[in-house]
């Protein structure tokens, strides 16, 4: 089927964490490349030289293409080694039978002021008296010309040292890695999951080809067959390209996974698949919500952490039909300022800001369309609220809510109002100090009535505990605004302490967990070890803390998996 080419156009903004290893690979592919045609041009260019110094019988013309010098030891072992020896010393099994001790080839002292056309001459014709016979026409077996001259090559490698080779192999295998793929395929079938029916006939689709730093490189386009396949050919491209393939169907844009050609498998499979388009805010879910606070000065930061599942195979757009008028909707509290917000799809290893979030007549709403699965948008809301010495917080919420996780620092603030919560264990957080947890199961939110909504009271003047003495002083420190910062410290506690909730309730109640439900717990455990690793390698836990807390996790784990 036909792909036509077309100007490159950005239509990813993807992670930049191979920029560093292109460059590198490039400058090699540079250096290697020059290298090539340094040496070969050297060759030729000494061979012909040479060419006018010689005695032979006839002409002799530099050859084309470059000899070969590992063909020229296989013939240099069929026809040579027997007199001269296999690594060309003068020593084979033969040599002591000829009226001339035969020439050591392989010897430092002969390379060094061998003449490449001399040898090829003396090859050709050979040396009468010192009993070596000729290869060329004369022999009743001759050599051809191309192989004579691959034993020139074959002979000047006898005479370099193994470390050499090993080099000049390494640079040649390098240069080989960077040489474009000549022939390769691109396929794959574009399937509606909704349906579970291929896409039909003439839906184009875009591959987008990057170079490893996500630079665009190529686009071309083709058309679905009957089968909702489409096939690219693709002939000379670049090793180090990545691949996506994307199909627009009623308005959305739909990607399939990235992917990338390799040499010895030039044929890639990148599979699509789109869904029909939905409304019902019914399927739209709040799997986990975990609320984090952090007192500054006379405000409150409030992070919040959405984790949103579609429960149908279809796409939702919004209730309103048309996903630019907001697909899932945020209500944020009274009084709430300066708000912000970032998103990661499925899952919480890192976050990009959500520019495509707009401010509503009730609200926000993002205007992505949340595609169907568990946990397939987490969306990080940002705000910050007044604080004094009290609070009454009231969260509208727009969708049901699986489990809440409220953590704050332990510093003078308590939880006033019941409302459901349940107090787990503080967590100790190294410098960070000491974390109080709250959690509340299954809420439900009445569309009829408005909505629903999560509420809480604090009362308390906010303090910290001073690391380098007993005393108490106000919480006026600026910089623990990092620990809202949407990054590894806040998902540490917020994800882990949800985590070990679930699984302490349901061991004191020793109900049996489906498994589901266990594998949900090993999903939060293992993102909490690897948020944990994050801050420690950003340097925001102590040695000690970290192995401990990290321990414990790994022992739930463990646990979780051995059940």
């Amino acid at each position: 089927m036909p792909a036509t080419n077309s100007a490159p156009t950005a239509v990813f903004a993807l992670p930049d964490r191979f920029a560093k290893r292109f460059t590198k690979s490039f400058l090699h592919q540079r250096f290697t490349k020059s290298l090539y045609v340094v040496v070969t041009t050297l060759v030729v260019t000494l061979l012909a030289l040479l060419t006018s110094t010689l005695h032979a019988q006839e002409p002799i013309t530099p050859p084309q293409p470059t000899p070969d010098a590992e063909r020229g030891l296989q013939i240099f072992a069929e026809r040579c080694a027997s007199c001269h020896g296999p690594a060309g010393m003068g020593d084979g099994e033969m040599a002591a039978q000829l009226p001339q001790p035969p020439t050591a080839l392989g010897s430092e002292t002969y390379l060094r002021q061998a003449d490449p056309a001399r040898i090829f001459a003396v090859i050709t014709n050979g040396i009468p008296q010192s009993g070596m016979p000729p290869f060329g026409p004369g022999n009743s077996d001759p050599i051809s010309e191309a192989d004579r001259w691959n034993l020139v090559a074959a002979i000047y490698s006898l005479g370099t040292p193994q470390s050499q080779v090993e080099e000049e192999q390494a640079i040649v295998d390098a240069m080989a890695a960077f040489e474009p793929i000549p022939a390769a395929e691109i396929a794959g079938t574009v399937t509606n999951e909704t349906t579970g029916e291929p896409l039909s006939a003439g839906v184009p689709a875009v591959l987008n080809a990057f170079t490893t730093d996500f630079e665009p490189s190529l686009t071309m386009t083709t058309t679905l067959d009957a089968g909702g396949q489409f096939q690219f050919d693709l002939t000379m491209v670049p090793p180090d390209l990545v691949y996506v393939v994307t199909v627009e169907y009623e308005g959305i844009s739909y990607g399939s996974d990235v992917g990338q050609l390799a040499r010895d498998e030039p044929a890639l499979n990148l599979e699509v698949s789109v869904f029909e388009r939905s409304s019902d805010p019914s399927m739209v879910s709040i799997g986990q919500l975990h609320i984090i606070l952090q007192f500054i000065d006379d405000q409150v930061q409030v992070s919040e952490l959405y984790q949103f599942t579609q429960s149908a195979s279809t796409v939702f757009v919004g209730q309103s039909g048309d996903p630019e008028q907001g697909s899932v909707h945020i209500a944020l509290p009274p009084g709430a300022r300066d708000p912000s917000f970032d998103r990661s799809f499925g899952g919480t290893e890192s976050f990009f800001p959500a520019d495509t979030v707009i401010q509503t007549e009730d609200g926000w709403a993002d205007t992505v369309p949340l595609r169907p699965g568990e946990g397939t948008l987490s969306l990080l809301v940002r705000y910050t609220l007044p604080y004094e010495d009290s609070l009454s917080f009231s969260h509208p919420l727009r969708y049901d809510v699986g489990a809440t996780n409220l953590v704050f620092p332990d510093a003078g603030v308590t939880l006033t109002s019941d409302g459901g919560w349940q107090e787990g264990e503080p967590q100790t957080m190294g410098e960070a100090g000491i974390f109080l947890n709250f959690t509340r199961a299954n809420i439900a939110v009445d569309e009829a009535a408005g909505g629903g909504a999560i509420t809480f009271s604090l009362q308390g003047e906010p303090q910290q505990i001073n690391g380098t003495s007993a005393g108490i002083t106000p919480q006026r420190d600026p910089t623990n605004a990092l620990l809202i910062g949407g990054g590894a410290l806040l998902l540490a506690i917020a994800v882990s302490g949800y985590a070990l909730y679930v699984w302490r309730r349901e061991q004191e109640s020793e109900a049996e967990a489906t498994p589901q439900a266990a594998e949900e717990r090993r999903q939060a455990l293992l993102i909490a070890i690897a948020a944990l690793d994050d801050a420690h390698e950003a340097g925001e836990l102590h040695e000690p803390d970290y192995e401990e807390r990290r321990r414990a996790l790994k022992e739930e784990l463990v646990a979780i998996w051995e059940s």
